[in-house]
């Protein structure tokens, strides 16, 4: 199970136990949802790196500012998901 169905996987068996428990295909719905996570997180992220201005920096410095772009788009999207 990859990184963000492993996280949705586990909000819902903590946080609504009897939700979880009427999933009857929990490896496949969570992968799912995961996917979709992460495809949530990449459409985001793009959309924050056309709208964002990154003016000439260096490749260290660029690389930090799409990372913490990245960080932001990931966050927004977790909350989504996981509230």
């Amino acid at each position: 199970m990859k990184k963000y169905s492993k996280l949705a996987r586990n909000h819902v068996e903590l946080n609504h136990p009897e939700e979880f428990q009427q999933i009857r295909d929990s490896e496949a719905y969570f992968l799912r949802i995961g996917e979709d996570m992460a495809h949530q997180i990449e459409k985001r992220t793009s959309q924050l790196l056309k709208t964002t201005d990154l003016p000439q920096q260096t490749f260290i410095e660029r690389l930090e500012a799409e990372t913490t772009l990245r960080f932001q788009a990931e966050q927004e999207i977790l909350r989504a998901y996981l509230t």
